[in-house]
């Protein structure tokens, strides 16, 4: 019999800027579903997606929906949100805001 594993994994907080290339990526490789907790906004009101090749790259593409259109969240301090679905084609993503900075934490399950 095939046992199917789901994980929790939950990490210590990002310090998010408006240059996607300077976040650590977010492993998505094995996500089922995935959330971001904001726990603090300093100039910041939304982010964007970005996609990359690996947790380290410094090089990160806007992820975009099918329409060509960026991914833009809209950011509160101490809400939560679930990742949009088009972020689950990405081995890794890095989040950028739009202005300032944000403090978030993520948890992802597959």
């Amino acid at each position: 019999m095939t046992t199917i594993r789901r994980d929790a994994i939950n990490y210590l907080p990002l310090n998010l800027t408006s240059d996607a290339t300077t976040t650590p990526g977010i492993p998505m490789r094995l996500a089922a579903g995935a959330c971001v907790m904001v726990d603090s906004l300093d100039g910041a009101t939304s982010l964007t997606f970005h996609v990359k090749e690996d947790a380290a790259s410094t090089t990160a593409y806007e992820l975009s929906d099918a329409a060509g259109q960026p991914i833009v969240q809209t950011l509160t301090a101490g809400i939560a949100f679930q990742l949009p679905t088009d972020t689950f084609a990405a081995g890794y993503i890095a989040l950028a805001t739009n202005a300032g900075t944000a403090v978030v934490r993520y948890s992802t399950k597959g």
